[in-house]
C-alpha cells in the first residue's frame, strides 16, 4: 500500500500543496482553522511525514531499528553489537532507538522509525500490550516487524526468546537440589514474562510441602536501570512471614542480577548465613562478585542471529508480495 502524500492529502481537501505542507509544519502563516482541518485528515488517512522521500524514490530507506528498553542492560549491548556487526555486511544500516521501559517513550521511537521509512524494525517491547495497535498497523502497511526476548507481546508475528518457565523451574530445581527450601524469585514488574516465571517456580515446587518449603515472589518496577530500588526491594520482603529467611534467590534480569541483589545481599536478616543464588546475566563480572552465584547467561547473541535471518526473509516476502507464516522461536540459556 502506497504511503498517503502531501500532494493526496492537498487534493483531497481542495487545498494547495504549500497551504498543507506549512500546516502539518505548525507554519505561523497558517489558521488555526486550516491547520486542524489538514491534521485532522492526515491523521485519518495515516499520513506519516517521509523523511527520505527526497532522496528515496521508493519511499523505503535502507535502515534496520532496533529499538530496547535500555542500553545500560548487558543483555541488550550484547544484542546491538552482534545485529550491527551482522548488518554490516549488507546494504543495511541500523538505527538504535531506546525505550527506558516507557510505553510513551516506545510510541515516540516507532514514530521516528516509521519518519525514517526503515525496511524493518526488531523490538523488545516494553510489556505484552505495549502500542500493540501501532505495531499491528506497522506490520501490515508499513515494515516488517519482528519481536524479541519479551514474547508475550499480544502482536502477532515472528518471536525469537526464552522459555521463561522452563528457564525458572530449571533454576529453582537446581537450589532444591542444592539443599534451598525458602526461595525468592525476582522480577521486573511489568514486563509481561513474569506470569511464566511463577509457574515455572510452582512448577519445581510440586510435591513440597509447607512449612518445611516456601517460595515467593517480589516484582520491582523501574523504567531505568539506575534507579534507587532498596526501598521497592525491603519493602515487600519485610512484610514477608516474620522470621522467614530465604536460603535461596533467583533474579530474572542483569538489572535485578547486578542493581538488586547487591541490596539483599548487605541487608542482615533477610537471607540465611549461605544463600544460594542464581541470577539471569549476561555481565561478565557477575560471576566474581561476593559471594559468589550461579549465572545462567541469556542467548542474546543468539537471539540476534534470529533476528538478522527472519528481517532478511520478511522484507524479500515482502518485496514478494508473500504473507509469511508467523512463529516463535524458543533459544536455551545456558546455566553457568
Amino acid at each position: 500500500m502506497q504511503h498517503v502524500t502531501i500532494k493526496e492529502i492537498a487534493k483531497a481537501l481542495n487545498l494547495s500543496f504549500s497551504t498543507v505542507s506549512r500546516s502539518l509544519n505548525d507554519n505561523y502563516q497558517i489558521s488555526e482553522k486550516t491547520k486542524t482541518l489538514v491534521r485532522d485528515y492526515a491523521s485519518s488517512v495515516n499520513y506519516i511525514p517521509n523523511l527520505a522521500a527526497k532522496t528515496l524514490k521508493t519511499g523505503i530507506s535502507n535502515s534496520i531499528a532496533v529499538v530496547v528498553p535500555f542500553l545500560s542492560s548487558p543483555f541488550f549491548v550484547d544484542f546491538f553489537e552482534e545485529i550491527t556487526m551482522l548488518f554490516s555486511k549488507t546494504d543495511y544500516n541500523v538505527i538504535l532507538l531506546q525505550t527506558f521501559n516507557n510505553p510513551i517513550k516506545e510510541c515516540e521511537a516507532l514514530d521516528v522509525a516509521i519518519q525514517n521509512r526503515v525496511a524493518a524494525i526488531i523490538i523488545s517491547p516494553v510489556h505484552d500490550d505495549s502500542n500493540c495497535s501501532k505495531l499491528a498497523y506497522i506490520q501490515k502497511q508499513v515494515c516488517p516487524v519482528v519481536l524479541f526476548d519479551r514474547t508475550n507481546h499480544r502482536l502477532e508475528t515472528h518471536k525469537i526468546g526464552v522459555r521463561h518457565e522452563r528457564e525458572i523451574a530449571i533454576a529453582a530445581k537446581q537450589l532444591l537440589k542444592q539443599g534451598c527450601k525458602n526461595i525468592l524469585l525476582l522480577c521486573c514488574k511489568g514486563i509481561g514474562a513474569n506470569d511464566a516465571r511463577i509457574a515455572g517456580i510452582r512448577s519445581a515446587f510440586l510435591g513440597k510441602q509447607e512449612p518445611d518449603y516456601s517460595w515467593a515472589v517480589v516484582e520491582i518496577e523501574y523504567n531505568h536501570p539506575n534507579e534507587d530500588l532498596k526501598k521497592q526491594l525491603l519493602r515487600p520482603l519485610k512484610e514477608q512471614k516474620e522470621g522467614l529467611c530465604y536460603d535461596g534467590i533467583i533474579a530474572t534480569t542483569d538489572t535485578l542480577t547486578t542493581k538488586v541483589l547487591p541490596l539483599l545481599l548487605t541487608d542482615e536478616g533477610m537471607l540465611a548465613d549461605c544463600a544460594q543464588v542464581i541470577g539471569f546475566s549476561n555481565t561478565a563480572y557477575a560471576r566474581i562478585l561476593n559471594p559468589t552465584w550461579t549465572v545462567f547467561t541469556q542467548p542474546s547473541r543468539q537471539m540476534a542471529i534470529k533476528c538478522y535471518e527472519t528481517i532478511l526473509e520478511l522484507i524479500n516476502y515482502r518485496r514478494l508480495q508473500i504473507n509469511p507464516a508467523y512463529n516463535t522461536v524458543f533459544l536455551d540459556v545456558i546455566p553457568g
